[in-house]
């Protein structure tokens, strides 16, 4: 005989089954925010520019490699700090401020105090992360050296005046060459005659 289920009994396997899917949607979502975090890692550890990426109170939460390697921090270190603690003026508001009413900042130059107590300068980038409902859920910011930036000027400088130095050279070599093939050319001519 096939059995008889009371209507209690299939309305807890309704909420057993509907759990059950809850549970494999929950698993599923947590799997790909998994994949997603290992590619962002990935991807930030990929990238020449320090990245820091904060909630949104400031708080750090991710930092890649050279980030850290400039700060001199241990990425663990820096993670859970706020931001805050590395700028050397008390920016953070300000900058929060900016951010939150432009949505990005580009070229923020600010002094930060790294792991050995020293100062260095550097240029901030920073964009707001928007949740789908469009509230701040957090910050990324790009920090460049301005002493590497000064370093790339003053190499591009050099490069610069090398290259004068051999466009003059090359064309003073044209004109001495110019010069001794109108010379060959009036003796082959002399010759000729």
């Amino acid at each position: 005989k096939p059995r008889q289920f009371s209507e209690r009994q299939k309305a807890s396997l309704r909420i057993l089954a509907g759990m059950i899917g809850v549970y494999l949607d929950k698993r599923s979502f947590i799997r790909q925010a998994e994949d997603l975090t290992l590619r962002t890692s990935g991807l930030m550890e990929s990238l020449s520019e320090a990245v820091v990426i904060t909630d949104a109170t400031g708080l750090i939460t991710v930092v890649n490699t050279r980030a850290a390697d400039l700060l001199g921090y241990s990425k663990k270190h820096l993670q859970g700090k706020n931001i805050g603690f590395l700028l050397k003026e008390d920016l953070w508001d300000v900058l929060r401020k900016e951010l939150d009413g432009k949505s990005f900042v580009t070229g923020y130059e600010v002094t930060l105090v790294v792991a050995d107590g020293t100062e260095t300068d550097l240029r901030i980038n920073g964009v707001i992360l928007r949740d789908a409902l469009g509230t701040s859920s957090g910050y990324i910011f790009i920090l460049s050296s301005r002493e590497e930036e000064k370093a790339l000027h003053l190499s591009i400088e050099e490069k610069k005046k090398e290259l004068e130095d051999l466009r003059d050279n090359l064309e003073k070599k044209v004109l001495e060459r110019t010069g001794e093939l109108e010379k060959a050319n009036r003796e082959l001519e002399y010759a000729n005659q």
